[in-house]
């Protein structure tokens, strides 16, 4: 690899031009006053300016990098493994830099395009249609941030080998695969009940059009969807951003990225959801467990959404 990393500066001067893009065509839509959404005679200001300052706060750190050193390099040296004189980890900055925007400015901007659709305009939210193609690609395209560049950057800079990255372990696999289970129940009760005192301390909305859409695709994409998010989220979330974060702020950060169903209990329970995997995983060291956990909740959810009138 190399080592002065001028490609990886000519890939973040790039990925900046790209941010600059996105930041300048929501300022163009709010000046003029033009709705993004067709169906919403609305410019939505609160979601399209998240957008801005998520896209303006990745290009600064960006643009930091490519002037470094400077304050904000040495502090972020001091609080990581990286060493951004080196190409190879300047380039896994930028791409780390390029997936958390991805992940959590579209999930902000779509919760709170939600919010404004439901408390301003006092309108039903509605989801564009799902369709069984675009759900496969869009697992395929997200197990980039989620799986590709967390482990990559825990192969290169952290030089851990595959059982590390992974954190799989072969001993007392079926007992480890039954605790996930047991723990994935677990925490629906868990999660049912913070979510039902929440409904009725507070009178809030559970209702989930999404989820509906998703089940009518079948149980194979059921099981399909449920075990791609399981590998993907558990991967991110506690085999890569626990263990750089803590559990806290991993799974205050989980919560954020279902954000976007602009329901206060689908942001609510995946805290919980976080809290409670996330401390199983630490006590066990086992990736193994809140990946069948979490699969275990999402199909159980979308199985009995399915199978009965009322999600």
């Amino acid at each position: 690899m190399e080592k002065n990393g001028f490609g990886a500066k000519l890939f973040g001067l790039l990925f900046i031009f790209f941010l600059g893009y996105i930041a300048i065509s929501r300022i163009h839509l709010l000046m003029d006053s033009i709705p993004p959404m067709s169906r919403y005679e609305y410019v939505f200001p609160i979601s399209q300016s998240i957008s801005i300052i998520a896209s303006l706060i990745t290009t600064v750190f960006i643009f930091a990098y490519l002037i470094e050193p400077n304050f904000l390099t040495k502090k972020i040296e001091e609080v990581s493994d990286l060493e951004l004189k080196r190409g190879e980890h300047g380039l896994l900055f930028i791409l780390l830099c390029g997936s958390l925007w991805l992940i959590f400015s579209s999930s902000l901007a779509q919760g709170f395009r939600a919010f404004e659709i439901r408390f301003i305009l006092e309108k039903s939210v509605e989801f564009g249609g799902i369709d069984q193609m675009s759900v496969l690609l869009n697992q395929l395209v997200l197990l980039i941030p989620f799986v590709v560049i967390p482990i990559s950057y825990m192969a290169i800079v952290n030089d851990k080998g595959y059982k590390e990255i992974i954190g799989f372990k072969k001993d007392n696999l079926l007992k480890n695969i039954v605790l996930g289970i047991l723990t994935g129940f677990l925490i629906l009760l868990c999660v049912g009940i913070v979510n039902y005192g929440l409904i009725q301390l507070f009178d809030v909305s559970q209702e989930n059009m999404l989820l509906g859409q998703i089940a009518n695709l079948g149980p194979f994409f059921a099981l399909f969807l449920s075990l791609s998010a399981g590998i993907s989220e558990e991967i991110f979330f506690r085999g890569f951003l626990q263990n750089k974060l803590g559990i806290l702020t991993a799974s205050f950060l989980f919560a954020i990225t279902h954000a976007g169903y602009g329901i206060l209990i689908q942001i609510s329970g995946p805290f919980v959801f976080g809290l409670i995997i996330g401390f199983v995983y630490y006590k066990t060291k086992d990736i193994l467990i809140p990946i069948i956990a979490h699969t275990s909740l999402n199909l159980a959810v979308l199985l009995f959404t399915m199978y009965s009138i009322t999600p």
